[in-house]
């Protein structure tokens, strides 16, 4: 099926479909257990496979109006914005009667240290992580390429589904800032050895001490089997017991008839094998259609998804498809280009991608750069989306866009130009204003066939009519990008991000701390010029996470109609007179710029502290 151009601006935060990565399965479903009390018209619970708006599971639902939590403490979520939905992660939603997301709950499996390594994962809080080898269901990593790249005391957050062992599966793996987050401890699994006079139980080897602990629900008794969420900002003692400062356990709570969608890994599969249990939630699959299998195909740790009806505490599931091979992790993301340092690395929608080896229509490699709006299908593979095709939308909107390219066809009488690459004409007025890289003032006089350029403008009658011409050296621009960074050698004085290596010397100029705070898992935004495939950094931001009252959100504008009403990302955003603007002033704002936006987040609108341009 096309997508239209409405459907491509729609979608310019992105639109991924990996069609799968894993399923959120084996753990607990949290229905209305977040905060969100009983859904009455849908729920789901999986993995994020994609965005534009938010998919999981392969299922596309619109999160425009959402309200977004990540649940790290179970008795006190922390609101959130959609820079907080990424790639892999396990998520609870609660649906709308039209099937939008009225509310969406980020939910990792396990947050914790790492004890020990193996060839096939680690253990962390006393829960054993397996990275994923099935092709159909890949391991997403950040702030780290793979297993290899982790190590014995690494803060991570692991996201992902309980397989008959007990183990978890995980479906995405984050390297987390050691600075900020060695306190944090969050597990989720099924109590056993429960000690209602000690006040202890165990999920996994991991003993919990919930003697002092916030046990909700607050009317609720724990019982051997149940499954919890626990957090602590205690580290786990060398006897290997957490002292919990929250229990919450995870009762579903979903209204008779409602629609439920379900993904991860098989449990309990009854002898009948019609009756099993996935992301802790029943399923009776005696009248369900199969996808990709049969009923006989249903064993324990196998990978489905599951849709229905909830009925009297169970799903009573109308269709069964099983998770099984390649082509259920194909990639398809559409949206606007972030961090472009080549055609080998760049982002879209935060997920890191490769196109040197894809086919390329609708442009060339000299047409790539931020703001671009594309359309890419390929695989997740080793940190990086390695594109097979990329198509770039050169369709007319009422939005603003932006096109890179060299000059050609340049008329001066009547202002009409091409760029190589694009089957469409360009026109620029009397109004049309003309920079250099720098920043410097240029002129129309500079406008010439063969000279590189970057323009922004809106479609008129088929036409882009330019309102901004950047003049761009053929070394190209200096990039900017962000991310975690890993694979940090002091001594080399480099490290990785976004799969890039990044370089700085004594010139580089250090903001909110100094070479020394450097460190695996520590977020940074590096602004740099390219040499010999690596970033030479000119200046290093570390990027503080220890601020929970400041929300972060970094994207495409679109919804725009003021300066106190757009959205970034689909997060909704307003500006004040006391909003800081970088690289760019207020009257920049408009569709398709991309920003990064830090400000405070109240019932679901962020009120910016300050807006830095990113293009």
């Amino acid at each position: 099926m096309k997508l239209g151009i409405k459907g491509w601006i729609a979608t310019l935060a992105t639109g991924l479909v990996l069609a799968a990565c894993g399923g959120g399965g084996g753990g607990d479903s949290g229905v209305g257990s977040g905060g969100t009390g009983v859904a009455p018209n849908g729920f789901s619970s999986g993995t994020v496979t994609g965005f534009g708006s938010v998919i999981i599971d392969g299922v596309r639902f619109d999160d425009s109006s959402a309200s977004i939590e990540v649940e790290r403490n179970p008795a006190s979520p922390t609101a959130g914005t959609s820079s907080d939905i990424k790639l892999g992660m396990k998520v609870e939603t609660e649906l709308n009667p039209d099937d939008t997301i009225k509310h969406l709950t980020v939910a990792p499996e396990v947050i914790g240290r790492i004890s020990s390594l193996s060839g096939t994962g680690f253990v962390v809080a006393g829960q054993t992580v397996v990275i994923s080898t099935d092709p159909a269901t890949p391991t997403v990593f950040e702030g780290a390429t793979g297993l290899a790249d982790l190590a014995i005391g690494d803060i991570v957050e692991v996201h992902g589904a309980r397989d008959a062992s007990g183990a978890i599966v995980a479906t995405r793996v984050e390297r987390k800032d050691p600075t900020t987050s060695a306190t944090l401890v969050r597990v989720v699994g099924i109590v056993t050895a429960l000690d209602s006079t000690a006040k202890t139980f165990k999920i996994g080897t991991l003993t919990v001490d919930y003697g002092a602990a916030t046990v909700l629900p607050a009317t609720a008794t724990l019982t051997e089997g149940q499954r919890v969420a626990v957090w602590s900002n205690v580290a786990v003692s060398d006897a290997g017991v957490l002292t919990a400062k929250a229990v919450r356990i995870k009762n579903p709570s979903i209204a008779d008839g409602a629609k439920v969608r379900l993904g991860g890994l098989v449990a309990d599969l009854g002898t009948t094998n019609v009756t099993f249990k996935l992301a802790g939630v029943s399923v009776d699959a005696k009248t369900a259609t199969f996808e990709k299998g049969t009923v006989a195909d249903l064993a324990n740790g196998r990978a489905v998804r599951v849709e229905g009806t909830w009925t009297a505490g169970k799903v009573v599931a109308s269709k069964v498809k099983f998770v099984r091979d390649e082509g259920d992790a194909e990639v398809s993301l559409t949206g606007a280009i972030t961090d472009f340092v080549s055609v080998s690395s760049f982002k879209v929608r935060g997920v890191p991608v490769d196109a040197s080896t894809a086919t390329l229509s609708g442009g060339t490699v000299d047409n790539l750069a931020n703001g671009v709006l594309v359309k890419i299908e390929g695989a997740y593979d080793a940190g990086v989306v390695k594109a097979t095709s990329l198509t770039f939308s050169t369709t007319p909107d009422g939005g603003k866009r932006t096109f890179p390219g060299k000059v050609n066809s340049y008329n001066a009488t009547t202002g009409n130009f091409r760029l190589s690459g694009f089957d469409m004409i360009f026109h620029v007025t009397d109004t049309t204003v003309y920079t250099n890289a720098n920043g410097s003032a240029a002129s129309v006089d500079d406008l010439a066939n063969g000279k590189r350029i970057l323009v922004r403008g809106s479609f008129s009658a088929g036409v882009l009519v330019v309102s901004e011409v950047k003049f761009v050296p053929d070394a190209g621009m200096g990039v900017r990008l962000e991310g975690l960074l890993y694979a940090l050698d002091a001594t080399a004085k480099s490290f990785e991000l976004n799969a890039v290596v990044v370089t700085w010397n004594d010139a580089t100029v250090f903001e909110n701390g100094s070479a020394s705070d450097l460190a695996n898992g520590v977020k940074a935004e590096v602004t740099g010029t390219v040499s010999s495939g690596k970033v030479v950094a000119t200046k290093i931001e570390i990027k503080r996470s220890d601020l929970p009252t400041i929300a972060e959100v970094r994207g495409v504008i679109t919804d725009f109609v003021s300066a106190t009403d757009f959205k970034v990302a689909g997060q909704k955003v307003t500006t004040t007179d006391t909003t800081v603007f970088k690289d760019g002033l207020v009257g920049a704002l408009a569709n398709g710029r991309i920003v990064e936006v830090h400000g405070t987040l109240n019932a679901g609108l962020l009120t910016a502290t300050m807006v830095q341009f990113e293009d």
